[in-house]
């Protein structure tokens, strides 16, 4: 079967308007590659964090001044309560965003390094949102969880629960969240990986 260019047509659109007509260009289908297998095998934690910061300071504005306490000048992963952290202060109010990364190779593990009661992720940041709305109470947060690995359906409801309970908003960025931007954003990241037609193929 061939496969040709999609578009998306915004509510209100005709049902036979063209993409064009309704104000927007197609865009070719997303190509099925081997990005999500690549991040997958990373093993490198420096590394990955290092990847999903640059990803995630391009996905977002509000993520670009993120200061990454999780990583050294030689690419190491170092002890912090968190990977990476901002507050905003050009928002109204003020919002805190947590960031934490995890490399692993089983998805298993995702569930207890995020939702440990006292050292899991979610845990360390609202200790820290906890402490920073004392003094200013109108502060909201937003924790980013970030893994090479994607979560199971029980650990991505139980995330959100546990932050409703925090009142941080939370994102997910698991592999293939990842691996889509990667895909449909490529040329930012030359510098960092090998790419071809079947996608990111080395990381370097």
């Amino acid at each position: 079967m061939r496969c040709c260019a999609r578009a998306y047509i915004p509510t209100g659109a005709p049902y036979d308007s063209t993409p064009q007509e309704a104000g927007l260009t197609a865009r070719r289908p997303v190509p099925i590659t081997q990005t999500e297998q690549k991040l997958a095998d990373i093993t490198d934690e420096g590394y990955f964090e290092k990847l999903a910061t640059a990803v995630l300071r391009e996905a977002n504005p509000a993520y670009a001044a993120v200061i990454h306490t999780g990583v050294n000048a030689a690419g190491r992963t170092v002890r912090s309560p968190v990977d990476g952290i901002v507050i905003r202060t050009d928002m109204n109010p003020p919002r805190l965003y947590g960031f934490q990364y995890t490399t692993t190779r089983s998805q298993k593990n995702l569930a207890s390094k995020w939702l440990e009661a006292e050292k899991g992720d979610i845990a360390k940041v609202g200790k820290i949102y906890a402490k920073a709305r004392q003094t200013t109470p109108e502060m909201t947060a937003e924790l980013v969880l970030t893994s090479n690995q994607e979560p199971d359906s029980d650990t991505g409801v139980a995330v959100g629960v546990a932050c409703v309970a925090a009142r941080m908003h939370q994102e997910i960025w698991g592999r293939g969240r990842l691996a889509h931007f990667l895909d449909l954003d490529l040329t930012r990241f030359s510098g960092h990986i090998t790419v071809t037609q079947r996608g990111v193929q080395n990381v370097e």
